[in-house]
């Protein structure tokens, strides 16, 4: 899929990341990829915390942040109280 977009260095990956396994395994394979020249310099993960489950998302929130500081990633992280705006 990567080489059908035929993304130069200049451009770059934006991954949405939850911090479930399939997210961060993600992640971790485009970095790696990286190194071999076959993505984009710059990566970045995505996280939306829709704080439908309490402490459990905000949890997710901060693991991804903290992954992603160890990876030397650029993380983009917003948190949206999805339920309320549902109700309104």
């Amino acid at each position: 899929a990567l080489r059908q977009l035929n993304l130069g260095a200049e451009s770059a990956l934006l991954v949405a990341v939850s911090g479930g396994a399939d997210s961060v395994a993600l992640l971790d394979a485009l970095l790696q990829l990286r190194r071999y020249g076959q993505t984009p310099q710059t990566i970045l993960a995505a996280h939306l915390n829709h704080q439908l489950r309490g402490e459990e998302s905000d949890g997710d929130e901060n693991f991804v942040r903290t992954l992603a500081a160890k990876l030397s990633v650029k993380v983009i992280a917003e948190s949206i109280a999805v339920g309320a705006r549902a109700l309104a």
